[in-house]
């Protein structure tokens, strides 16, 4: 055998093994199946649920953690505050024109907007 002969020999095996390669590599990444996500309804239920959970368990203690009554939220037109988006409900697009949230020690449960 040759040294060109050798050569094209070793190019055509080169070029098998990449397109083996990249048939192994897109069928495990490309086709592989995608878990689907809930319908935009059943993320917001959800969403609300931890939001119901958040308000109920973990606002409390921390307000009484760090002796706080009461917490006030304000907001102006899309200058929310870094917490109101954890604080309201997942389907509020932005805070509005004026608006404040306020979680009052003294009227347990908190309720979710």
């Amino acid at each position: 055998m040759t040294r060109a002969a050798a050569g094209r020999l070793y190019c055509i095996l080169l070029a098998a093994m990449r397109r083996a390669l990249a048939a192994i590599f897109l069928s495990t990444v490309v086709f592989a199946e995608v878990p689907a996500l809930p319908p935009l309804r059943e993320q917001a239920r959800i969403q609300q649920e931890w939001l119901r959970l958040r308000l109920e368990r973990n606002l409390p203690v921390l307000m009484r953690k760090h002796g706080a009554q009461m917490w006030i939220v304000a907001c102006r037109e899309y200058a929310e505050d870094p917490a109101f988006f954890s604080l309201v409900s997942p389907t509020v697009f932005a805070g509005g024109r004026t608006r404040c949230n306020t979680s009052n020690q003294s009227k347990p449960p908190f309720t979710v907007p």
